[in-house]
């Protein structure tokens, strides 16, 4: 008789097949223009499935025919594991010619998606050679107006270099594509670079949110380390902006010690930064690293330095 599996490894199976499942139907469905919690008068004459006219640009693409302006202003809702933080990052080292917004209300656009993640485990270490994890996403952008999905895309990446970072920046390629083959000759809507409401001021009141693992204490204390010029404030009433976002941290295994060498934590975080006077996002960025010596103050401390950056280049 076979023994019984045990019951961690049929419980992680079974989370593993029930979101397989879940993105698979979440990819069969892209092309579905209503959204459960849009308001009515969003998706007054929205059209059936069928009339959405996507068609397949490339495998795990689905563009529609309308076009996405320059500027257009795009809210990208929350999504599990704080994937969207890593996508909009994406959306910004991509330089995809949209404006985040965090307020929903102000935009013309919506992107709403899933993603899995799955960790390397001890035989795909020992027989593949690759401690990166199983990276698995769909997106889909719906133009609030009429509840029309005007582009889809899914990717999947079995050894991710850089984990969610790395599927985050794929989904801005692809929807750069999208934007770019529709805007030869269009007029953009894009605001001029320079714009007071993109640039963070020396000395501007920054409110970091709470987030998970106590990371924005890391990050408060890598702005003092680092010197960025803000002032932090301990509430989002007194500030100018409003940073927030997300991080992981996985710890080394006994696998990964006896066949890599390596005992570092592997660590990944995003953030994003909002002018609180327009919602608009001025700065985003994503840290991945697969053996850091010093765990989340290594991924504080390089986000401070690109907020720095960002400050003292005064765009």
């Amino acid at each position: 008789m076979h023994s019984a599996m045990p019951k961690g490894h049929t419980e992680k199976r079974t989370m593993r097949k029930f979101a397989v499942v879940f993105i698979t139907l979440f990819f069969a469905l892209l092309s579905l223009a209503q959204d459960a919690e849009r308001p009515a008068t969003l998706i007054t004459g929205a059209p059936a499935a069928a009339e959405q006219d996507l068609a397949p640009e490339e495998p795990g693409t689905l563009i529609g025919r309308e076009m996405v302006p320059i500027g257009a202003h795009v809210y990208v809702a929350p999504m599990a594991g704080g994937f969207e933080n890593y996508l909009i990052a994406g959306l910004q080292k991509k330089k995809v010619p949209v404006v985040v917004v965090t307020d929903r209300g102000l935009a013309e656009y919506e992107i709403t998606g899933v993603s899995t993640s799955e960790r390397a485990g001890w035989a795909k270490m020992l027989f593949l050679g690759s401690q990166q994890s199983h990276e698995s996403a769909g997106i889909k952008m719906v133009f609030l107006g009429t509840g029309r999905v005007v582009f889809a895309y899914a990717v999947d990446k079995p050894n991710s270099v850089r984990g969610k970072q790395s599927a985050g920046e794929a989904c801005a390629k692809h929807l750069k594509k999208k934007i770019e083959k529709f805007a030869e000759g269009s007029k953009s809507r894009e605001e001029q670079p320079g714009d007071s409401s993109r640039v963070i001021a020396p000395g501007a009141k920054v409110f970091v949110d709470p987030m998970v693992d106590s990371f924005d204490e890391y990050l408060k204390t890598a702005f003092e380390n680092k010197r960025v010029p803000v002032t932090l404030v301990d509430s989002v009433e007194e500030a100018e902006f409003e940073l927030s976002g997300t991080s992981e941290t996985e710890k080394a295994g006994t696998a990964k010690i006896l066949l890599t060498g390596n005992w570092h934590s592997k660590e990944s975080a995003s953030i994003k930064v909002a002018n609180l006077s327009d919602k608009i996002v001025v700065f985003a960025y994503s840290y991945y690293s697969s053996g850091s010596a010093h765990g989340m103050k290594s991924s504080a401390e390089s986000c401070a330095k690109h907020l720095k950056q960002k400050i003292d280049s005064g765009r």
